[in-house]
């Protein structure tokens, strides 16, 4: 996989996996993000796969793939947006329903859904509750 396609893949990924988990948005500070995206992706059985994704205290490439997500020539299916000011805000680019964007993750990055699942969770618990905005609609 190419540089880009796999922060495409981290991006598109994590996006999906906060809408699946009831996750709107999250705050955007970046040493927040950067803390967690470190600790999730250090434990994520799935990251030697990504051979060009750093997240150490030298170098993070969390801010970098959220930021660079939207701006993405290639198709996607997911991405983040800033527009909401201090917030990073997931979002689908295509009218899909959640599982169909599931398979596709699956399908596109060769990886069970459960693996991306995993390293979501991991990422999302390191923020406080009132760092992450979660849909009201959303049922566990």
């Amino acid at each position: 996989m190419t540089q880009a396609r796999e922060r495409t893949t981290i991006g598109e990924a994590l996006a999906v996996g906060c809408l699946a988990t009831g996750v709107s948005a999250m705050t955007a500070n970046k040493m927040t993000v950067e803390t967690a995206f470190r600790r999730a992706w250090r434990d994520w059985p799935g990251a030697s796969l990504f051979k060009s994704i750093r997240a150490d205290l030298a170098r993070n490439d969390i801010t970098t793939i959220l930021y660079d997500s939207e701006r993405r020539r290639t198709p996607h299916i997911a991405a983040w947006s800033t527009e909401d000011r201090g917030w990073w805000t997931p979002y689908l680019t295509v009218e899909w329903d959640m599982q169909e964007a599931v398979e596709s993750i699956e399908e596109t990055s060769e990886m069970s859904w459960h693996s991306w699942e995993s390293l979501t969770k991991a990422f999302l618990d390191y923020f406080k509750d009132d760092e992450l905005r979660r849909d009201a609609d959303w049922r566990s």
